[in-house]
């Protein structure tokens, strides 16, 4: 259900947060002169200048169990990514990973 990424990071979440619950979030775009009607939401909610990022955000809660640095969060190291994500640029060319040439294509 979740994908790569998910299967990747799921074994260190697990081990820094048991018992935490996570999920994939489609971001929303939203003009900031009409906001939508029925409000806006933090976990998702971006204004429509960053629609170009497509971003979809993997939200976890810890559920209060944490081994966390002095500052309170939680920090995880899954290693890179390159070889089950792109990153694009703002004018849609590849920067780096995998995936088409443009993110248009």
């Amino acid at each position: 259900m979740f994908g790569p990424f998910f299967e990747r990071a799921a074994p260190v979440l697990a081990d820094a947060a048991p018992g935490g619950t996570y999920s994939l979030v489609q971001n929303d775009y939203f003009d900031p002169y009409y906001p939508p009607g029925d409000g806006l939401q933090a976990i998702r909610s971006k204004l429509m200048a960053y629609a170009y990022q497509r971003e979809v955000r993997f939200a976890v809660d810890p559920l209060g169990y944490l081994k966390t640095a002095a500052d309170g969060c939680l920090y995880v190291e899954i290693g890179s990514i390159e070889d089950i994500a792109g990153v694009y640029g703002r004018d849609g060319s590849k920067i780096a990973g995998i995936g088409p040439a443009t993110w248009s294509d």
